[in-house]
C-alpha cells in the first residue's frame, strides 16, 4: 500500500488529485500532439505538393509559348534572308506577331546571322515596341522606338557597347542543331539579369546554316513570382539547375553583384543560408536519376540544426533540353506551431486546474480538519482520564456521527450503567478538579468530602 511518510491529511487528500490532473493532462497533451503531428504531416505534404505545382505551372507559362514564338518569327520552311535590311518589312511583321503570342513573358524575339547581322523586336506593351538592328559585323546596334505593327520608326539611337551576336550563348547553341533548344542560363547583355533563351537554327535558301532565331525567357519574373508566394515564416522555395546554379529563389540573392556590369551566377552551395544548401543536397539526391514522372513528390530530412525539414520537389524536363529542379522547404515546426501551442495551452490549463484543486482542497480540508483536531483533542483527553470535555457538533455527516459517538462514550465512562448516576470515577475526577480549583484560587475556606454508606 502506498504511504506518504509524515504526510498530513490535507496532503494525502489533495496531492493524489493534483497528480491525477497533471498526468491526465500530460497524456491528453501527448495524444493530441501525436494526432496533430500525423494530421499536420499529411496536410503539409499536400500543401508542399500544391506549392510546387503552382511554381511548375508558372514555369510552364513562361516556357510553353516560346516554341510558338520561334515558329511564328521564322517558320520552318522560310529561308533566312541574305540581308536583314532588305527583308525589314517582312521581319517586322512576323516578329511583331511572334511577340504578341505570349507578350508576358515572351516579349522579345530576335535573329542573328553568320555575317554578324542582327534583327530583334522587344515589346514594351500592346502598342509600343523597340526595334534593335545591326546590318554589318562591326557597328553597335541601332535602337528604334515605334508604335503598332506598321508604325513609323523613330530616330535611331546607337548602343554604347558593341553587341556581337555570334559570341552570344544562344547563337552558339542554336547553330548546332536544327531542333529547338534551350541555352544555358546566362546574364543578359542589357538587363544584367539571368536569362534563358530558346533558339533554333535557320538555314538559307541553299539549305546551309545561315543564322539563329531566338526568344528570351527572363528569369527575373520567376524570382518575383517566388518572392510573392505565401509561405511560412521560415519556409522558402527555389529553382536550380542540377549542378546547383541558382535560377530563382524566394529568399536571398540568386546573382552575385559585381563591379559595374560584372555580375556572376550564384551556386546554391555558396549560399550563406545553410538550410538552403542542405535542402538542395537532399533534393539533388532524390532527383538524381530522372524527372518526376507522376508530378511533385514530398520528403523530409534533418536540417543543420537537427530540426526536421519537410520538402516538396519536382524535376522539370522537356524535349528542348530544359532541366530544372523546383523545391519548396518548410521546417516542420512551422507547420506544428499551432499544435505545439495547443499542447502548451493544455499544460497551462493543467497547472491552473492543479492550483485550483489545491486551493479548493485547502479550504474544504481546513473546515474538516478543524473539527477533526477538536475530536482528536477530546479523545486524547479521554485517554488521559479527562472525561468532561464536550464534543458539540452540528454536522450531519460522518464527522458529526463520530463527535456524537465520542460524547456518548464519555457519558458512559462516567455513569453507572445500573443506576444511571455518576460512578466512582466521576466522583474522583470531581474531587480532583475541586482540589485543583481550590489551589489555583488560593481559597482559604476548606471543603469536605462526605462518604455515606447507604446500606448501613
Amino acid at each position: 500500500m502506498l504511504r506518504i511518510p509524515d504526510a498530513s491529511l490535507r496532503q494525502m487528500l489533495t496531492l493524489p488529485y493534483v497528480i491525477l490532473v497533471i498526468v491526465t493532462a500530460a497524456v491528453i497533451g501527448m495524444l493530441s500532439y501525436a494526432a496533430g503531428r500525423n494530421a499536420v504531416d499529411t496536410l503539409s505534404n499536400h500543401v508542399l505538393s500544391e506549392t510546387v505545382s503552382r511554381i511548375s505551372q508558372a514555369v510552364d507559362k513562361h516556357v510553353a509559348g516560346s516554341e510558338a514564338v520561334l515558329e511564328t518569327a521564322f517558320p520552318a520552311d522560310v529561308p533566312a534572308p541574305v540581308s536583314v535590311a532588305d527583308d525589314m518589312e517582312e521581319l517586322r511583321t512576323r516578329f511583331w506577331l511572334a511577340t504578341s503570342i505570349h507578350r508576358d513573358p515572351n516579349n522579345y524575339a530576335y535573329y542573328g546571322d553568320r555575317h554578324g547581322q542582327f534583327f530583334g523586336i522587344y515589346r514594351f506593351s500592346e502598342t509600343e515596341a523597340e526595334l534593335r538592328l545591326r546590318t554589318d559585323d562591326k557597328s553597335p546596334r541601332s535602337i528604334y522606338q515605334y508604335a503598332r505593327i506598321n508604325g513609323e520608326l523613330g530616330k535611331p539611337v546607337l548602343e554604347q557597347r558593341v553587341f556581337e551576336p555570334r559570341d552570344r550563348p544562344w547563337y552558339k547553341v542554336g547553330q548546332e542543331t536544327s531542333n529547338q533548344t534551350w541555352t544555358a542560363i546566362y546574364i543578359d547583355f542589357k538587363t544584367l539579369q539571368l536569362v534563358s533563351t530558346r533558339a533554333r537554327r535557320v538555314n538559307g535558301a541553299d539549305g546551309e546554316f545561315e543564322g539563329v532565331v531566338a526568344t528570351d525567357l527572363s528569369l527575373q519574373l520567376l524570382n518575383e513570382f517566388l518572392k510573392g508566394l505565401s509561405l511560412t515564416e521560415n519556409g522558402f522555395a527555389f529553382i536550380v539547375e542540377p549542378d546547383g546554379n541558382m535560377i530563382a529563389t524566394s529568399r536571398g540573392p540568386h546573382i552575385r553583384k559585381g563591379v559595374g556590369d560584372d555580375n556572376t551566377r550564384l551556386n546554391v552551395m555558396q549560399s550563406t543560408d545553410p538550410l538552403i544548401a542542405a535542402t538542395y543536397r537532399s533534393v539533388r539526391d532524390l532527383t538524381s536519376n530522372s524527372a518526376n514522372v507522376n508530378g511533385p513528390l514530398t520528403s523530409s530530412f534533418k536540417g543543420p540544426d537537427g530540426e526536421i525539414v519537410q520538402t516538396g520537389y519536382y524535376r522539370l524536363q522537356d524535349a528542348a533540353g530544359l532541366d530544372w529542379i523546383i523545391a519548396v522547404a518548410v521546417p516542420r515546426s512551422d507547420f506544428m506551431f499551432q499544435v505545439t501551442r495547443n499542447v502548451k495551452r493544455t499544460v497551462m490549463l493543467a497547472v491552473l486546474a492543479s492550483l485550483l484543486i489545491a486551493l479548493i482542497g485547502f479550504i474544504v480540508l481546513s473546515l474538516i480538519t478543524r473539527d477533526l483536531r477538536r475530536l482528536a483533542r477530546v479523545t486524547r483527553s479521554v485517554g488521559d482520564g479527562i472525561m468532561d470535555l464536550s464534543t458539540p457538533s452540528c454536522r450531519k455527516d460522518e464527522i458529526g456521527e463520530l463527535a456524537r459517538a465520542i460524547d456518548t462514550m464519555q457519558k458512559r465512562l462516567l455513569t453507572d450503567r445500573l443506576t444511571g448516576i455518576p460512578n466512582r470515577e466521576a466522583v474522583v475526577r470531581r474531587i480532583e478538579d475541586r482540589i485543583i480549583e481550590h489551589r489555583r484560587r488560593g481559597d482559604s475556606h476548606p471543603f469536605a468530602v462526605l462518604f455515606v454508606d447507604l446500606n448501613g
